[in-house]
């Protein structure tokens, strides 16, 4: 049980990865309290941080992010200091993103498995092409001849 602050430190509400806050209580007082203190006490790195702010142009809470250390927390209009983490290496957004590749869209998820079909249905022989790069050969059943004479090859 976390032990309710005096005046001279700050309950601080974190959101990681889920609906569920966690807290920490940091020894500066509420009304000194930066992102720097903070992150003294949360002692992770690569993360983002935001605040939620009341946008007077849309009448509606934003998530805002807060770099610099120097920056001090404001308590959320429900009147607590809240945080909001992203991992830094999760990107700029909070939504995966899609590439457009000859005017065709590709999201992440397509071109990796585009990438394993293909690892999967080829195989190395260890042969160098004249170029120096590596000759790639497919996995291929028996061939056979049809009536016509015309060769078939089948690819598992």
């Amino acid at each position: 049980m976390v032990s309710a602050p005096d005046e001279r430190t700050t309950k601080v509400y974190y959101y990681l990865d889920d609906s569920t806050p966690y807290v920490s209580v940091v020894p500066v007082p509420p009304d000194q309290i930066c992102l720097g203190d903070f992150k003294k006490v949360f002692n992770r790195k690569d993360f983002k941080y935001f605040c939620k702010e009341l946008d007077n142009d849309i009448g509606r809470e934003v998530k805002v992010e807060l770099i610099k250390d120097e920056t001090c927390l404001k308590k959320s209009p429900n009147g607590l200091f809240e945080l909001f983490l992203l991992p830094a290496n999760q990107g700029h957004g909070t939504l995966p993103r899609n590439s457009y590749r000859n005017g065709f869209e590709e999201s992440a998820g397509y071109r990796l498995n585009k990438r394993r079909s293909m690892q999967a249905l080829s195989s190395t022989n260890g042969d160098l092409d004249m170029n120096g790069g590596q000759r790639v050969s497919m996995m291929t059943t028996d061939q056979s001849i049809s009536a016509g004479g015309s060769m078939h090859t089948f690819i598992r």
